[in-house]
């Protein structure tokens, strides 16, 4: 299959269970989607349970590993300036620990992509942060605009996944392991899982390296309550969210692509959700119901109004499904992140949807707020509400967080 790791049909009641066994496994052991047909006119018929054990759909050329495994501790032992980046696929296989192992051993920074940055724990000496470019943590930004290697563990070489231009400024100095494949010094290596190729990096006896590391910049984090009349912009939302996490516990957070994935650069959460740059708006709330159902943990979802205006309506299944979910609807009236790259454009201006009216008429409690108490006051009693709640958070037209603006800057290759 082209786009999926797997794809069969259940034709035959006599091996669908073997079909769906397999898949499954494929699924599990490549962390990635599998596709399974069931025709209309069989979906009735009874099937057995599995006969056949599912084989590995892994290859692990052992050749190959080696060569990856001495091309990389070659490279860092000649680089200067080495750092590790942990990508998505680290999460997917579990690989944290690993990676972190392998980079405590050698004395090696480790940074992390937006997307899997919540399952390393920010105290750890040798992780610094999320990286982003501009928008990220500057000691991040740092490691990686000055080093010689690149070591790039488990994501997408692209500014989609990245959301910075790694790609045509550190080429030459970049090792991407992604996908079963190694690319380094101009070739390509297959069949070399990264969960293996962790393995044996773990296992390499070397001389730990002695760098001069930048200052580790920690999260500034403001948990005041603000009673105020103040009108609401997106820095206010991050430190109204990081108050309700301080005062009540933190909870799972879930956010959209624009603005509300950046936000989350500057919220204190251990578990966060969300999807890549471009091309995934309206990810958070049908997300957020599914992760609720799966977990039968209560995220905070923030989303804009774009976004929701997608997907929004999938909040009708709370009621009936007896799940929670706060959600934080950044009202600014357009697809605000689009409108930055084309500041002419008029077609990135969107209806104004009544969304607290909705989320009451759907069965939720809605919240409209045009200043701070109002904010802080909705999201302390919508912690407290046994049914989904949505916060509206009314915005100028124009309103976008700095860390979205100077990273649209860096992309558009403005000063």
């Amino acid at each position: 299959s082209e786009i999926t790791a797997q794809a069969v049909i259940l034709d035959d009641p006599q091996t669908a269970a073997d079909k769906i066994s397999e898949a499954l496994a494929t699924c599990q052991e490549n962390m990635l989607p599998v596709y399974i047909e069931l025709p209309a006119d069989i979906v009735n018929q009874k099937i057995g349970s599995a006969n056949k054990t599912p084989a590995s759909t892994l290859t692990v050329d052992e050749e190959n590993l080696a060569k990856a495994k001495n091309i990389i501790t070659q490279r860092i032992l000649q680089a200067q300036k080495p750092v590790i980046i942990a990508g998505i696929e680290s999460d997917r296989f579990d690989l944290k620990p690993k990676i972190l192992q392998f980079a405590k051993k050698l004395n090696l920074p480790v940074v992390s992509t937006v997307l899997a940055r919540d399952h390393i724990s920010p105290d750890d000496p040798n992780f610094f942060g999320t990286y982003l470019g501009v928008a990220g943590n500057p000691a991040a930004g740092k490691l990686v605009a000055e080093s010689d290697l690149v070591l790039v563990l488990g994501e997408m070489l692209s500014d989609v996944n990245l959301g910075a231009k790694l790609t045509a400024t550190k080429r030459g100095e970049i090792i991407w392991c992604f996908s079963g494949e190694v690319n380094a010094e101009d070739q390509t290596i297959v069949n070399v899982p990264l969960k293996a190729l962790v393995a044996e990096l773990c296992k390499v006896e070397m001389q730990k390296k002695n760098l001069e590391l930048p200052a580790r910049v920690s999260l500034k984090v403001n948990r005041v309550c603000k009673y105020t009349a103040k009108s609401l912009v997106m820095g206010e939302v991050i430190d109204a969210v990081n108050w309700l996490f301080g005062k009540f516990g933190e909870m799972p957070l879930i956010a959209d692509t624009g603005d509300c994935l950046f936000a989350t650069l500057n919220i204190q959460a251990s578990t966060v959700m969300a999807p890549s740059f471009y091309g995934t708006m309206g990810f958070a709330v049908p997300a957020a119901v599914g992760y609720a159902l799966a977990t039968k943990k209560r995220p905070l979802v923030l989303v804009g109004d774009g976004g929701f205006q997608m997907t929004g309506q999938e909040i009708c299944h709370c009621p009936k499904y007896k799940i929670n979910p706060i959600f934080v609807v950044i009202n600014n009236r357009r697809w605000g992140m689009e409108q930055l790259f084309y500041p002419s454009a008029r077609f990135n201006e969107l209806v104004n949807w009544p969304y607290a009216q909705m989320a009451e008429l759907w069965g939720g409690k809605g919240y409209r707020c045009e200043s701070c108490e109002q904010l802080y006051r909705a999201l302390q009693d919508a912690q407290g509400q046994k049914r989904f709640t949505l916060i509206e958070v009314v915005t100028e037209r124009d309103e976008l967080s700095e860390e979205l603006m100077s990273w649209i800057v860096e992309q558009k290759g403005e000063e």
